[in-house]
């Protein structure tokens, strides 16, 4: 990423009129249309799984759309060729609801192939190093439009954790304001980085977005992901999984119970961490996972406060104070099944610092793990009831 800032700062309007042969419309035969960029130069381009997958890619099994095309206003060099070009689909990862297609070339399809040479690429940026108010602009097909237009606004959140496509991941939320047909949109900056891909915008009860709410994947999750699809040209379904769900507001909500029932707890923890509010037994595999970790396995209701694969000196803190990083997308997301990791974590009445090592399990069927905002509600009220039990015991104790 370093290669990345000594570039020289340009305004958005003057990257735009770079890098817009850079960016397509997406469609496909039933209609649908988003928006995509090329992040390789051999005509690989990203999207939104939600654009190029029926059933909005939010199953295992969903199938790619029928006559995918990609309209560039440039290819090869050729200015205002506002062609649609076929693509053929070659991956996704539903999870952070992302997808890799390529123009198919001529022989492929004589009639809307392309011979792909040498096309105008983006490149990455880092959604960890830019700062809250850093000036981005948003590249895409507004409404369908089928055009290549522009939004702007400022870096609202670099870590901002949502759902946009299967379960819970960092993304990165902008003040620009981007429509539907935005989706599979560069967020990019001042040097040419794509910060993320933008995913959703937050409307209004008429359908409209309203300014402030919009974003998507960040490129912390979306490189790696996106890395993995082209080289082995299948989905990303290996990624590690540490065998516990949280829920990365529920600490803060119940802060006041804990520290009222167990005072000391406060001598360990800053309220920074993720409270666990389950264990996944049904996806540890013999051998692997939170179970059979040694010395002492995570429980329900322990604080999950940092993070690192074992060997690296440095530890990700996990908290809105700290990294905000959400476990299920920083180390394990980024890491294959087996890879061992240390994590720290604070057990409730025992008021010290604790370490374990894990070995990450694979990562379950997303369709398991996929929980709506009504349900998300309904797990939190369930576990605040059983959370209060235990703080009301060790009230007893004190």
């Amino acid at each position: 990423m370093a290669d990345h800032y000594n570039k020289k700062k340009k305004s958005i309007s003057r990257v735009f009129r770079r890098k817009a042969a850079a960016c397509v419309t997406v469609s496909a035969a039933d209609g649908i249309t988003g928006s995509g960029f090329f992040i390789r130069s051999s005509g690989v381009i990203l999207t939104n799984a939600h654009v190029v997958l029926r059933d909005a890619g939010l199953l295992p099994n969903s199938v790619p759309r029928e006559g995918l095309l990609a309209t560039p206003i440039n290819l090869n060099g050729i200015i205002n060729l506002n062609r649609p070009v076929s693509c053929r689909f070659i991956s996704a990862d539903r999870a952070p609801d992302l997808a890799i297609i390529e123009v198919k070339t001529v022989e492929e399809d004589p009639i809307n192939g392309f011979d792909i040479i040498k096309q105008e690429r983006w490149h990455w940026g880092c959604s960890n190093c830019v700062r809250i108010g850093t000036k981005i602009g948003v590249i895409g097909n507004p409404r369908g439009a089928n055009h290549v237009g522009l939004a702007t606004g400022i870096i609202s959140d670099n870590k901002w954790t949502l759902t946009p496509g299967i379960t819970t991941i960092e993304t990165i939320l902008t003040s620009a304001l981007a429509f539907s047909g935005n989706s599979g949109s560069p967020i990019f900056d001042e040097y040419e980085g794509v910060l993320g891909i933008h995913t959703f915008s937050i409307n209004d009860i008429d359908g409209n977005p309203l300014f402030g709410f919009g974003g998507g994947t960040s490129q912390y999750i979306a490189e790696p992901s996106t890395n993995f699809m082209i080289k082995h040209r299948k989905d990303y379904d290996q990624k590690g999984y540490l065998g516990v769900r949280v829920e990365a507001s529920l600490l803060a909500f119940v802060w006041r119970q804990i520290v009222t029932a167990a005072p000391n707890f406060t001598k360990v923890s800053d309220g920074n961490g993720f409270l666990i509010y389950k264990v996944d037994r049904e996806h540890v595999s013999v051998g692997k996972g939170i179970l059979y970790a040694q010395p002492r396995p995570l429980q329900q209701f322990d604080v999950l406060t940092a993070l690192r694969v074992k060997g690296c000196k440095r530890w990700v803190k996990l908290g809105n104070d700290g990294e905000r990083l959400f476990p299920t997308s920083h180390v394990t997301w980024l890491n294959p099944e087996g890879t061992e990791v240390e994590v720290e974590y604070i057990r409730l009445g025992e008021n010290k610092v604790s370490y374990s090592t894990l070995i990450l399990d694979k990562f379950p069927n997303e369709l398991d793990v996929r929980s709506t905002s009504a349900q998300s509600y309904k797990i939190q009220k369930k576990i605040e009831l059983k959370l209060e039990g235990k703080l009301q015991k060790m009230k007893e104790k004190i």
